[in-house]
């Protein structure tokens, strides 16, 4: 998937809008719109494979009993990141939850 195909679906699911016509824009419209601030955009982490699952006891301080992001999430972090970045969409606090996989998926694009 291309990152402007990756941003455009992440943006499509803006939290807080400013407008009711700002929930219908596309392509460089959205794109103007979230350059002037204001939004919240959110991601699910990136990419895990599946080859690794949760343990049962999965441990939150311990990365290694957890799904973790892959090489691929970790090239789709960086990617998105360096577009928002490119594009000068403002980002404030960024937010994540404490499994290792969504905290470094931020770390990464932010």
């Amino acid at each position: 998937m291309s990152i402007k195909r990756i941003i455009w679906a992440a943006a499509a699911l803006m939290a807080v809008t400013t407008s009711a016509q700002a929930q219908d824009l596309k392509g460089a419209a959205l794109l103007a719109e979230l350059k002037k601030g204001g939004y919240i955009i959110y991601f699910r982490h990136f990419e895990t494979g599946a080859d690794f699952a949760d343990q049962v006891t999965a441990k939150i301080e311990d990365c290694w009993t957890q799904r973790q992001v892959n090489g691929a999430g970790f090239r789709d972090a960086r990617r998105i990141g360096k577009f928002i970045y490119t594009q000068k969409i403002p980002v404030g606090r960024v937010v994540a939850s404490p499994f290792c996989r969504t905290w470094e998926s931020a770390n990464m694009a932010f």
